[in-house]
């Protein structure tokens, strides 16, 4: 059975990823901090292809030991899907120091150490697929927005760098860069990506997943920019 993990797992593009792996007969582990949610959708897909981890990817000292139980568990993992952010609409000055470090551990730190981990498995077993959750901010500047933006390009960066290192491997690295997905991350948020209802959905930036996951060994597919056509950068 193909395995895969995907941290931000309870909600929005996370949950509806998992979802469409699980109908794929790929078992999902979930990681996020809802533990409610992450119950209602272990429910939801059985469990047979989906199981979580109630845990905050901030929490960045204990993510290889929470890591290193789940593969104990789980023997491997094919697919790593780096999902898992948080978004601060806010200039430098009116961030504080605790929102930068929570942008930072989330958004970057998080998805390194996972990738770490989980790569040398991947390499041993001469397959992976390892998939970072960017967003159009990696690829363009936001106002009001410079430390979430230096997470994002900070990801861009290493996506591309680690591309260069898994070269000869079998394991792909892909980044994708979505405009505004209509998910719950706007909720409590002023700045909202055009009219929602003509945002990006989740299926939009799955479907990307998908091929991603189709192609073979001599493909690499690198990164992947995706907008609805009313954002104009």
């Amino acid at each position: 059975m193909r395995k895969a993990l995907v941290t931000g797992a309870s909600s929005g593009l996370g949950k509806y990823i998992s979802i469409q792996l699980s109908k794929k007969k790929i078992r999902v582990i979930g990681i996020a901090r809802d533990k409610k949610k992450l119950e209602k959708l272990k429910k939801y897909i059985g469990n047979k292809y989906f199981d979580y981890v109630n845990f905050d990817l901030k929490r960045i000292d204990e993510i290889e030991n929470i890591t290193n139980s789940i593969i104990k568990k789980e023997k491997f993992f094919e697919i790593l899907i780096n999902n898992a952010g948080v978004y601060k609409q806010s200039n430098l000055q009116n961030t504080n120091i605790s929102e930068i470090n929570d942008l930072i551990d989330t958004n970057l730190k998080a998805p390194i150490i996972l990738t770490k981990i989980l790569s040398k498995i991947m390499k041993k077993n001469k397959k992976g697929y390892i998939i970072n959750i960017s967003s159009i901010a990696g690829k363009i500047p936001i106002k009001d927005s410079s430390v979430y933006c230096g997470t994002k390009y900070g990801l861009h960066g290493f996506g591309n760098s680690l591309n260069k290192e898994l070269k000869n491997s079998d394991v792909k690295v892909c980044t994708i860069f979505p405009g505004g997905i209509n998910t719950p991350l706007w909720k409590n948020t002023k700045y909202k990506p055009g009219n929602l209802k003509d945002s990006l959905r989740p299926n939009d930036i799955f479907k990307i997943i998908d091929l991603m996951l189709k192609f073979g060994k001599k493909i690499n597919f690198n990164e992947a920019v995706i907008t609805p056509t009313i954002e104009n950068f």
